[in-house]
């Protein structure tokens, strides 16, 4: 084992992509406010559905719809869309999601208008737009790109996705999900500085889900919020173009997205959102375009982008993480990878940022144990400076053990 210094420059890579375009996006967004509503019971969906299969097509991407049955009247079958940009190890994949039905204050009205213009144009003009900025590049994992139905009657896309990963995705293990929804700058709710901010949602174990349950603290540890302090790496790495505002639960009191799906199978998952919303724009014939700002769905675009580009660049986690005491105020680090580096991460646990960063080669390490209790965890890098996510789960040490503070059940309950 070779130990670097703290401050070593194996960073997260990849944060650069080239510059959205904010005119597409606002045309995309206008594209699908023309039908109407595509309220997953309405016919109209249907022609939003081809209008994202067809530019997947046109990006080169393989894609497949995943049908589900919907709860309207009469009853139908609706479908999400599917695109993957094929990476060099088919075992691998990351998704990106995000929906595309819309709704009116009448949940399954197939005719009242329903334009969704930030929920969910936003988001789709977003999904649409990273898939054409990474088409043609070469990743080791794949990218599955998603544009879920069915999300406004109780994420019915994402749960029928989710529950079909091994045959929409054969032989491929789902490493990480970024969903986004409303992402467009509600003009209305927002300024100059907060058209510069997105909060990212990620649950503790249990997960923070009814709205009578407070956030969560940073002394708590799941597979989502290893993921959001990845997230919060990529987007440091652009530099001050954005902000995230990391929110501790797993979405706003009361509300939901598709990324639960994908949490309830234990996987790392996030929503993006817009720094303020104005509730009454949403499910409503108020969510037009006038009232966004596309140059805010370009910037969050070039944040999704990053945190994308970099997990599919990035080599496999480390498995078989193992912390102990070993004496002298030390922890001994121990884990399994294939990559040519790792970092090991120490953060305090009254703190969600890493206090410390230790590159080191091999796999093993012993570091300095912090004064206060802190959580340590690893990831892998490659000689480009590619970094995975970090192993799950981290381990908290205090000044008696270190210890694994949750089990996997932990990540699925909910509080």
């Amino acid at each position: 084992m070779a130990c670097h210094s703290p401050k070593a420059t194996v960073v997260v890579r990849d944060a650069g992509q080239a510059a959205p375009s904010e005119e597409r996006i606002a045309a995309d967004v206008a594209t699908l406010v023309g039908f109407e509503t595509r309220n997953t019971c309405s016919t109209t969906i249907a022609g939003a559905r081809d209008f994202v299969r067809k530019r997947f097509d046109s990006e080169g991407l393989t894609t497949a719809l995943d049908s589900f049955d919907t709860p309207c009247t009469p009853p139908s079958a609706r479908e999400s869309v599917v695109g993957v940009l094929r990476g060099r190890d088919p075992k691998r994949l990351v998704m990106l999601g995000a929906h595309y039905d819309s709704r009116s204050t009448e949940r399954n009205d197939p005719v009242m208008p329903a334009p969704g213009a930030n929920d969910s144009g936003s988001q789709t003009a977003l999904l649409l737009e990273v898939s054409r900025l990474l088409a043609g590049q070469t990743f080791e994992a794949s990218i599955a790109f998603v544009a879920f139905a069915g999300e406004e009657q109780g994420l019915l896309g994402s749960k029928s996705v989710a529950s079909h990963l091994a045959t929409l995705f054969p032989g491929a293990t789902l490493e990480a999900m970024l969903n986004c929804d409303i992402v467009g700058g509600d003009v209305d709710a927002n300024d100059a500085a907060t058209l510069r901010q997105f909060r990212l949602y990620a649950p503790g174990a249990p997960r923070e889900t009814r709205a009578d349950v407070p956030d969560g603290t940073t002394d708590s540890t799941s597979p989502a919020r290893g993921l959001q302090r990845y997230v919060a790496a990529t987007t440091a790495a652009l530099g001050s173009s954005m902000t995230m505002i990391p929110k501790l639960r797993e979405d706003r009191p009361g509300r939901g997205g598709d990324h639960t799906s994908f949490i309830e199978l234990g996987l790392p998952a996030v929503r993006f959102i817009e720094a303020n919303e104005t509730l009454s724009h949403q499910h409503s014939s108020e969510d037009t375009l006038a009232h966004m700002t596309p140059a805010y769905t370009a910037r969050m675009t070039q944040v999704v982008a990053a945190a994308l580009t970099s997990l599919a660049r990035a080599p496999v986690a480390p498995t078989n993480l193992v912390v102990t005491k070993s004496g002298a105020g030390k922890v001994t680090v121990a884990w399994k990878s294939g990559a040519d580096h790792a970092v090991l991460w120490l953060r305090a646990a009254s703190s969600q940022d890493p206090s410390q960063r230790v590159v080191v080669t091999g796999d093993h390490a012993e570091v300095t144990a912090p004064p206060a209790p802190f959580f340590v965890t690893v990831s892998a890098a490659d000689t480009a400076g590619h970094e995975s996510l970090a192993a799950w789960p981290e381990w908290r040490c205090d000044d008696k053990a270190c210890a694994q503070p949750v089990t996997a059940a932990d990540v699925l309950r909910k509080l």
